[in-house]
């Protein structure tokens, strides 16, 4: 999604919004105008997606780990990712694009430094999918796992008690 005022100089007039994967589950973060020429390289993280799983590279790797996870129980998954993404875009990327347009106005900053400033917070946008992609596996469980309390307390079912023993092994032969 790009956003461009025209009442600010180009460097910081337009806004592209970059989304590493579907809408519903992945993080926008802004790239200022002056990144999108050959000035100033895209962070690692945001050019990096080959097979590998690094943490902290891959973006598109990162997203589709949250969208994989969301498809465990979306309905659980949504709340939580939602509040992630308020957070990497209302909050901290909406303060950063006012703060550099701030900033270069005053002349306080150089292009280099705004750039790097967005490469910054896309990096740790995309180790906080990461770390969102694990937060979701380990507190959304599929819908179908809830067994009902009758079934697990049913005596057949032994889940109380566990698996029988298993038999002795021999050893194998020589």
């Amino acid at each position: 999604m790009l956003v461009v005022r025209s009442w600010l100089p180009a460097p910081v007039g337009g806004v592209a919004w970059y989304s590493f994967h579907g809408a519903l589950t992945s993080v926008y973060v802004p790239l200022l105008t002056l990144m999108l020429g050959a000035k100033v390289a895209l962070a690692p993280s945001l050019t990096q997606n080959g097979g590998a799983v690094d943490r902290g590279v891959g973006a598109w790797q990162a997203a589709h780990f949250v969208f994989a996870a969301s498809q465990i129980d979306f309905g659980g998954a949504l709340p939580l990712v939602q509040q992630a993404q308020q957070q990497w875009e209302d909050a901290a990327g909406e303060a950063l694009v006012a703060k550099a347009v701030a900033d270069f106005q005053a002349g306080a900053e150089t292009e280099n430094v705004l750039a790097k400033r967005c490469n910054e917070h896309a990096t740790a946008a995309v180790a906080a999918w990461w770390d969102l992609s694990d937060a979701l596996l380990s507190r959304i469980s599929p819908p179908a796992l809830h067994y009902p309390t009758w079934w697990l307390q049913a005596p057949s079912v032994n889940y109380t008690n566990g698996p029988p023993v298993a038999p002795d092994v021999p050893p194998p032969p020589h």
